[in-house]
């Protein structure tokens, strides 16, 4: 390239940059506009002797949930991340401990997901110890993967010297062995032929990795991680059998959930947890907006078990308080707030597609 088209080039990119610049300038601008208009809109909200109005107690509450909401999403973005991997494998390939999905013909654009790439490849499950208890990873030699809590955090092993690393980089020098898993608290008996890693979180996400040497031929590597094994501590004789669905060429979302479920998958995530999860203090945060261990938040449906009428159908209660003897049909609102309900349908027979049945109308009790 010439001296002369060189400097073309430059004025040209230095043109582009500029304008890109402008452009995000007035983008900024534009954004910090509306962000002074609204907050301009809430500070000139109606007082009536220095009291605020029931509107404007409203509106005030309705901005402070919504910023807590905010806060707290942005506060939990680990776990939403592990809860969206999760949530979308679950969906795809199933759940539990034996389920272990591999990327068997390495990992592809089909597969979303946060940090990929396809030099490995890649198997990656999710077990629960508050609900199996303490269980029992199997790693065959020259595997290599990480043991990380629901914050993505390296799990501390026995002994201090390692965190999280299984195979190559762990306590096994690649020479594979058992790796206990054991849930916040645990104080039983450990065998001794185990690597024990004390989780400070009931659920852990399993990253596994395996090198291949050939491209073309990929059947080593994925045949290696298919040696692993996952099982409860209590008993490997009764353990489910291990599957490995082929996760390649799969569509599959395992990004990090960005509506308002994710909400709902931090309540189950409670749940299970409890006090283990995260301090008084981000519990509390939680709290603040309905999110509390024991508190309904997930929905109600056919899997909760509501009782049923005699000809089938099945009444539900909407309201801040359970009615007496109908707990088990109730959906929590917020005591003076209106709401709207969503009934979904998993599987609907032909009446509901055709519409020949629809849901009953909302009737106020008396």
């Amino acid at each position: 390239m010439g001296r002369t088209s060189a400097a073309v080039m430059k004025t040209k990119l230095m043109q582009i940059l500029s304008s890109f610049a402008l452009a995000a300038v007035l983008m900024h601008a534009g954004s910090a506009s509306a962000q002074f208009a609204h907050f301009e809109a809430l500070s000139n909200l109606p007082f009536a002797e220095n009291r605020p109005t029931a509107e404007t107690a409203q509106t005030l509450r309705d901005e402070l949930l919504f910023q807590r909401a905010t806060q707290t999403y942005l506060w939990a973005l680990p776990l939403i991340n592990t809860l969206g991997m999760k949530v979308g494998s679950e969906k795809v390939f199933g759940a539990g401990y034996s389920v272990l999905p591999i990327w068997k013909k390495r990992l592809d654009a089909k597969t979303l997901i946060t940090t990929p790439n396809s030099d490995v490849i890649y198997a990656i499950g999710y077990v629960d110890l508050g609900k199996d208890g303490p269980l029992v990873f199997e790693a065959p030699p020259n595997l290599q993967g990480i043991l990380l809590d629901a914050w993505q955090r390296p799990i501390p092993v026995d002994g201090g010297r390692f965190f999280g690393d299984v195979g190559l980089p762990g306590p096994d020098a690649g020479k594979g062995g058992k790796f206990l898993l054991v849930p916040p608290g645990y104080a039983g008996a450990v065998p001794e032929d185990c690597f024990v890693y004390r989780s400070p979180t009931n659920n852990v996400f399993i990253f596994l990795r395996a090198f291949y040497q050939d491209p073309k031929n990929l059947t080593p590597a994925v045949t290696l991680i298919e040696q692993s094994k996952i099982y409860p501590l209590s008993g490997k004789e009764t353990a489910r059998p291990m599957q490995f669905p082929d996760a390649s060429g799969v569509p599959v979302n395992m990004l990090p959930i960005s509506d308002g479920s994710a909400f709902d998958e931090l309540k189950k995530l409670v749940e299970s947890e409890g006090s283990a999860l995260a301090d008084s203090d981000s519990l509390g945060m939680l709290s603040s907006i309905g999110i509390a261990k024991g508190r309904p938040f997930p929905s109600l449906g056919s899997r909760d078990a509501p009782a049923q009428n005699a000809d089938g159908s099945t009444d539900l209660h909407l309201g801040p308080a359970a009615p007496a003897g109908n707990e088990r049909n109730w959906l929590a609102t917020v005591p003076g707030k209106g709401y709207f309900a969503i009934l979904r349908l998993y599987g609907p027979t032909a009446a509901a597609i055709d519409k020949s049945w629809k849901p009953g109308d909302i009737e106020k009790v008396p």
